[in-house]
């Protein structure tokens, strides 16, 4: 008759069985450069016919170098970022473990991570699980903001009301959004915006990608304005990226002030009727 070689030696030496699996997801397969990313591991000595609890599981995940190592966080075992290896240990029948791995993305290098388990004590019938990978594609970090801010004369041309709108029109998250007046021709006291809304959950001084926030502004015009024909208002906004898109070690500095977008053409009279207008 014929024999299985391999299942004879295991029997003769009196190796266990075992059907171990890895498996890994990463949080943003399409990170800033920059910006932390959470690899999960999870590990499991399957429930099926015949397999054994095993002692000496190991997994091996080695960061590549399109990666800085930040922490990890073992269900069971230990992790060495420098070898890769995490050290599970033993695992019953049926037993799952988890390993959660964050991490830097560089500006350069390779984002294919790889991993496999085995055990040092066991054969493993079914190796064709026993490796994973996930893998990211980073884009280039590109922070940046638009302003707009609109004036409305009330009908008796006493008063303006602005609204200021920014939005958040790069790929970063801003914070320490501000917003400062920049010229104002007026010979009162200058509009202060005050903060609204956010189209979107960031807190006030706060924009995530796409986010727009509204501030609201009036202004009382004095007599010297209405002989003047009106004011002249510029204002600009900026607001400070997570990290320096230049180098992520770094943190971000305030962008360079956006101004805000003027209409020139119709930049309202005193006393004309409440339409709103973009101020200059």
């Amino acid at each position: 008759g014929s024999y299985d070689s391999g299942v004879l030696l295991h029997q003769i030496i009196g190796l266990r069985e075992t059907d171990l699996s890895i498996e890994k997801t990463v949080s943003n397969p399409t990170p800033i450069f920059g910006e932390v990313v959470t690899f999960n591991l999870k590990a499991t000595n399957k429930d099926v016919q015949q397999p054994d609890s095993v002692f000496q599981v190991q997994a091996t995940d080695l960061l590549p170098s399109g990666y800085t190592f930040i922490s990890a966080i073992p269900s069971q075992g230990t992790y060495n970022p420098t070898t890769g290896l995490w050290d599970i240990g033993p695992m019953a029948i049926g037993g799952e473990e988890e390993l959660v791995i964050q991490a830097r993305v560089n500006p350069t290098g390779d984002y294919r991570n790889l991993v496999n388990i085995q055990a040092l004590d066991a054969v493993d019938i079914n190796q064709t699980d026993n490796f994973d990978e996930a893998s990211v594609t980073p884009i280039p970090p590109d922070p940046g903001l638009s302003f707009v801010k609109t004036g409305e004369l009330s009908a008796d041309g006493n008063t303006v009301d602005y609204t200021f709108i920014v939005t958040n029109i790069g790929n970063m998250t801003m914070d320490n959004i501000t917003l400062a007046e920049a010229d104002f021709s007026g010979t009162g006291t200058a509009p202060v915006p005050a903060f609204v809304s956010n189209s979107g959950t960031s807190a006030e001084g706060t924009l995530a990608p796409a986010e727009v926030a509204t501030y609201t502004a009036s202004y009382t015009l004095t007599q010297a304005d209405k002989d003047a024909g009106g004011v002249e208002n510029l204002a600009t906004t900026t607001g400070t990226p997570p990290f320096d898109p230049a180098n992520p070690e770094e943190p971000g500095q305030p962008i360079t002030p956006v101004p805000s977008t003027p209409d020139p053409d119709n930049p309202g009279t005193p006393g004309s009727s409440g339409v709103p207008t973009e101020v200059v």
